[in-house]
């Protein structure tokens, strides 16, 4: 897997060399853990893997000892069910600053609501991550759960 998500696309992209300097001074064997991370991603989507290995260094130093919790919420979103792939990619955008300052009860809820609208929709799904991912902290996540719900309701209704 690793030849189709690491050496030949990300390496070729300027954030993904400058990703790949960080991971390597984190020491071979945090490096080799991100890499089998980004192993088990890329079997969902090698988009996946490449956004959480380019945000996996400041995730490493700024979740520390939770590093795996933040990686596993991120892996939930693609791999369980209802998978949200696309939310999963948008979790990993989360600008790190962002995603320390909401924290990762935060963003447990916020999964937590991509997840309850998932069982409705993925594709809605994957669509209340984008949309709301880069508003996390400027809008109050019980805001967004009730935005949440409203969108579920219009979507069971008939003719939406």
């Amino acid at each position: 897997m690793r030849p189709l998500w690491y050496e030949s696309h990300l390496l070729d992209d300027p954030a993904g060399k400058t990703a790949r300097q960080r991971c390597l001074a984190l020491g071979p064997a945090v490096h080799e853990k991100i890499l089998a991370i980004g192993d088990r991603l890329a079997q969902e989507s090698a988009v996946l893997a490449q956004r959480f290995y380019c945000r996996a260094p400041d995730a490493y130093d700024g979740f520390g000892d939770e590093f795996d919790r933040w990686v596993a919420i991120g892996e939930r979103l693609a791999t369980t069910e209802p998978a949200v792939r696309e939310g999963a990619v948008a979790y990993f955008e989360i600008p790190m600053a962002k995603a320390l300052a909401v924290g990762l009860d935060g963003l447990e809820r916020w999964a937590g609501v991509a997840v309850q609208v998932g069982a409705v929709s993925r594709k809605l799904a994957g669509m209340f991550c984008e949309t709301t991912a880069p508003l996390l902290r400027q809008v109050a996540l019980d805001r967004m759960h009730a935005w949440a719900d409203v969108a579920v309701r219009l979507h069971t209704q008939h003719g939406w």
